[in-house]
């Protein structure tokens, strides 16, 4: 099921607009930063990468959080791309699937509530500092349901959640096109890890860096240090190939569980290959999964060899934007239809002592080898996904 790239928009760690966030990517730089929203002294990682700017909210703040708003406008910036807007017929036959993490706390309204609360007080103590659409706020389709509003989409969709939901969202929609449910399909994943209790958790399962900025070593790397943390919010706008102007590239997508995963909750590599055997053609680049354990990274890079050519080169997005939870997949694709436009292939950003091991690692923007290229991602517990991109 391969599906058309015709509209695309992101709010990123390295910035909100395509081509400037691709020309960063290929400069090698890394959006890791120490503590970027709060105090994380208290915290194993104390690194984070965050999107820098802040959304434009109005009257939908009082049921979305930061991310959540930044969303809504990626989703309706990527319909215009694609020349879509509201009130257009096409869109009574596009669908929206939406990719998030889950109900995330929203932490800054709630400790100011519950700090003065007491099981004997009155409700005047804390309480009645939360909104009154507290328990509203956070449901996961929230997203979903005011941007179907606010764009006009009448189609078919749904909303996913977990780890790899932004991948999800994407195989969804292209099944949903190939079987002629939909004509169009907008596909938002949004998520961040930077929250306390992803932080938590990461740390938990020692996925997370546990260094300083300075010692900080990416995937890859003789001395990986662990993955910095970041947040994400992309859209995509699909069609089956050659029924929208503006095609962009094209995409096919595997998803899959392993039943054995390792201690961390993390997908063993051989499950990943796996179920990227599922796309790969013999692909020439390859953006990991990027652990940056030297174990794993070690395992993925000879386990995903046996898919690709003989030279192919490795590389990774994640070391510049950070780990991007269920955003991941969508923001790797938009990424490499810019990059692989240009045929260019961005540095493992960080990179100081290549380990050794197949695949040709890229430490210095290079040029592309060919017009695709295989995407990996993870997340816990045992999920993998696997994104291959084709340019013309």
């Amino acid at each position: 099921m391969i599906a058309a790239v015709a509209g695309t928009a992101w709010r990123t760690p390295l910035g909100r607009e395509l081509r400037a966030v691709a020309s960063r990517l290929l400069a090698g730089e890394r959006a890791a930063r120490p503590s970027p929203l709060f105090d994380a002294s208290a915290y194993r990682c104390t690194l984070g990468a965050a999107i820098p700017d802040a959304p434009t909210g109005g009257r939908h703040r009082r049921f979305l959080d930061r991310v959540g708003l930044h969303a809504l406008e990626v989703g309706l910036e990527a319909l215009a791309t694609a020349g879509l807007r509201p009130g257009d017929p096409r869109l009574d036959r596009a669908g929206l699937f939406v990719g998030t993490a889950g109900p995330r706390p929203r932490w800054e309204e709630m400790l100011a509530a519950f700090s003065g609360a007491r099981a004997d007080g009155p409700w005047a103590c804390g309480l009645q500092k939360l909104h009154p659409f507290w328990m509203l706020q956070h449901l996961s389709n929230n997203v979903h349901a005011l941007l179907s509003m606010e764009a006009g989409i009448r189609g078919e969709g749904a909303t996913f959640g977990g780890g790899i939901a932004g991948a999800e969202a994407l195989l969804a929609a292209t099944r949903a096109l190939d079987a002629g449910a939909l004509d169009v399909a907008l596909v938002v994943a949004y998520d961040s890890l930077l929250a306390p209790e992803a932080l938590v958790d990461l740390g938990a399962r020692g996925i997370a860096a546990e260094c300083g900025l300075d010692a900080l070593c990416p995937a890859y790397d003789e001395d990986a240090s662990g993955a910095v943390p970041g947040e994400a919010a992309v859209a995509v706008v699909l069609a089956r190939p050659g029924e929208l102007p503006g095609e962009a590239g094209r995409i096919e997508v595997a998803t899959g569980v392993d039943g054995a995963p390792l201690p961390s909750g993390e997908p063993r590599a051989a499950a990943v290959a796996a179920i990227a055997s599922r796309i790969s053609r013999g692909d020439r680049v390859v953006d990991g999964a990027a652990w940056a354990l030297r174990a794993q990274d070690d395992d993925e890079r000879r386990e995903v060899s046996t898919l690709v050519d003989s030279g192919a080169l490795l590389t990774t997005t994640a070391a510049a934007f950070g780990k991007l939870g269920a955003a991941a997949a969508v923001a790797q694709a938009a990424a490499w239809i810019e990059l692989l436009r240009r045929r260019s292939i961005p540095p493992i950003a960080g990179l100081r002592r290549a380990a050794p091991g197949p695949l040709s690692l890229v430490a210095s923007p290079a040029g592309a080898p060919g017009r695709s290229a295989l995407l990996l991602s993870t997340a816990a517990p045992g999920l993998a996904s696997a994104v291959r991109v084709e340019v013309a």
